[in-house]
C-alpha cells in the first residue's frame, strides 16, 4: 500500500489528461469524418464522434507515463513498448474501421496480427487460478488461451460501445473488480 500515492497520482493524471483531451478528440472526429450516423443500432437523434479512442489511447499513455516515473515499470521495457504498439495497433483498426467499415474477416485477423505483438514480449497466460481448481498451468495451450483472451477483450469492448459512454463505463466497472482483487498483491502490474 505504499504505492497508494503514486497510483492516485496516476489516475489523477489520467482524469485531467481526459477531460483535457476528449473535446479534442470529438472536433477531430467531426473533422476526419469519424462519426456514427443514426442507424436501427445508435439510437442517437445526430452524428456523434466516435474517436474516443484516440484520447484514451493518449490517456493511457500520460497514466503509464507517471506509473513509470513514479512506482517503476510494472514488466520490463520490451513488455511496455509491444503493449503500447499493440494498443496503437487497435487504435488503428478502430479508426481505419469507423471510417472506412472494415468487413468482420480482416478485422479479426488485424485484431489477431496486433494481440502477437504482447505475445511475442512475453505476456501470455502460463498460469490460471480457476475457483475450487486452483492454479492450472495451461502448458501449450497457453498461446492459443491468451490469443482467445485478448480477442475476447478486444471484441467484447468493441460490441458493447453502442451507446455513448457504454464502454467506458463497463471498463471502469471491470477496472474496479480487478482492482479489489488485487489490491493487497500487485496494484501496479493492475
Amino acid at each position: 500500500m505504499q504505492q497508494l500515492p503514486a497510483l492516485s497520482l496516476s489516475l489523477l493524471a489520467a482524469l485531467v489528461a481526459t477531460r483535457l483531451l476528449m473535446p479534442l478528440a470529438r472536433r477531430l472526429g467531426h473533422h476526419w469524418g469519424l462519426v456514427d450516423h443514426p442507424s436501427w443500432r445508435r439510437r442517437q437523434k445526430e452524428a456523434v464522434p466516435c474517436s474516443g479512442g484516440l484520447a484514451i489511447y493518449l490517456v493511457v499513455v500520460v497514466a503509464a507515463t507517471v506509473l513509470w516515473l513514479t512506482v517503476g515499470p510494472a514488466f520490463d521495457g520490451a513488455a511496455i513498448l509491444a503493449l503500447g504498439f499493440a494498443g496503437l495497433g487497435v487504435l488503428v483498426l478502430g479508426v481505419v474501421d469507423d471510417r472506412f467499415g472494415l468487413h468482420a474477416e480482416k478485422k479479426l485477423l488485424g485484431q489477431a496480427l496486433v494481440a502477437t505483438i504482447p505475445m511475442a514480449a512475453g505476456l501470455t497466460l502460463e498460469t490460471l487460478w480457476l475457483p475450487g481448481l486452483g492454479l492450472v498451468s495451461l502448458g501449450p495451450t497457453a498461446g492459443a488461451i491468451t490469443l482467445l483472451w485478448y480477442l475476447g477483450f478486444i471484441n467484447s469492448i468493441n460490441l458493447i460501445d453502442g451507446l455513448d459512454g457504454l464502454a467506458s463505463g463497463i471498463v471502469m466497472l471491470v477496472l474496479g473488480a480487478i482492482f479489489l482483487g488485487v489490491v493487497g498483491q500487485d496494484p501496479v502490474g493492475m
